[in-house]
């Protein structure tokens, strides 16, 4: 409540420690540098091959950091702290000034730092529609490394050491190494008869699809329960704890009658147990499933005249039924996480829809 007009003094004790989001002085816009180094061949009248190098680089990406960060090892050898985690005892990690934590709280940091790095191959070859028949197939190679691919995509590093983003390096959230696609339009050359009736049913059928495969996208590591002692709960931009990484990351296969809990990794590769310490898990580990989808239709022309005609369509999502497996849960609590509920490593939900069939029926005129 706001104090009376004249009052001089105001008791803050009720609205302290404060949270306050802060806008950095020196924002700057973004801004991306893109180049590339394209080759094109045509082989035929109707064919092109296409081949180059498309790279880009960021700078000035936003993100955010915080200003007041957790002193995790103190927090972790004062029981209160490890239980309410009051800032009054967080403040003032190692490199930092510290902050009156009974006044201050969390003093979340938008700022314009982060950089990120994109390089592919990519190529195409393409046949022009001609005799009925028109075909495009492209491929791409990539890697985007980046310490923020969205403005609260900075992580844990980055939260707790400001002013060392580059802690946070890793996999782009939208990495994806090997992405194909085909497409294809086929008018069907069926005989032609001069019989009205079979010139109807022969006449004017279409095939066509898009086939995309491509690897699955990273996948966050994370310690839901604050093992750190980071205070995720009371920070003004939403971060995380990250476990120890202590052995190979095993990719299993979720549907092998072996793997009863559908786990995409191995668990054991990740460590939960060492409160107060940044565990030493990167950003973005490794890679969730990848996807193979084949997209199909079929089109009937049924002409009343010249320009008037209906259209009939047979479209086929995800044709042959293929679980399209989203990421797995990555969200882990201790050291048995599918016992105790988490879910940790297991695949829960699928990115495409199982098999959808669309019939329609369209008039043109």
């Amino acid at each position: 409540t706001a104090p009376p007009i004249g009052s001089t003094t105001f008791n803050f004790a009720g609205s302290e420690p404060f949270g306050i989001s802060i806008l950095d002085p020196n924002l700057r816009t973004p801004k991306a540098m893109n180049f590339n180094l394209t080759i094109e061949r045509q082989l035929r009248r109707d064919l092109l091959l296409r081949f180059g190098y498309v790279g880009a680089q960021g700078r000035n990406l936003f993100n955010t950091t915080q200003l007041n960060p957790v002193d995790t090892v103190k927090c972790a050898t004062i029981p209160a702290c490890r239980n309410a985690r009051p800032f009054s005892l967080l403040s003032g990690a190692p490199g930092i000034s510290p902050l009156d934590g009974n006044i201050y709280g969390s003093l979340g940091l938008q700022q314009s730092v982060a950089t990120s790095h994109y390089n592919s191959f990519q190529s195409s070859v393409e046949k022009r529609l001609s005799h009925g028949l028109f075909l495009r197939g492209n491929y791409t190679y990539s890697k985007s490394i980046d310490n923020s691919s969205g403005l609260e995509d900075s992580g844990l590093f980055n939260g707790q050491t400001p002013g060392n983003p580059k802690r946070d390096n890793g996999f782009s959230g939208f990495d994806a190494r090997h992405i194909f696609t085909f497409t294809y339009d086929w008018q069907l050359p069926l005989p032609k008869s001069s019989n009205p009736i079979l010139k109807h049913i022969l006449q004017s059928w279409t095939l066509t699809g898009v086939t995309s495969a491509q690897t699955g996208f990273p996948i966050t590591i994370t310690d839901g329960s604050d093992t750190c002692l980071a205070g995720n709960a009371l920070l003004f931009y939403g971060t995380y704890c990250r476990p120890d990484l202590v052995g190979p990351i095993k990719i299993l296969d979720p549907k092998a009658s072996s793997n009863p809990n559908n786990l995409y990794f191995d668990p054991a590769a990740f460590d939960f147990s060492a409160p107060g310490q940044l565990g030493n898990s990167p950003r973005n580990p490794l890679h969730g499933p990848g996807l193979l989808n084949f997209d199909f239709g079929v089109l009937k022309d049924i002409h009343i005249t010249e320009s008037k005609f209906f259209q009939f369509r047979g479209e086929f999502y995800n044709l042959f039924n293929h679980p399209q497996f989203d990421n797995p849960g990555a969200n882990g609590t201790g050291a048995d996480d599918i016992s105790s509920g988490s879910l940790f490593g297991q695949i829960r939900s699928t990115r495409v829809a199982a098999r959808i069939v669309q019939l329609a029926l369209k008039f043109y005129f």
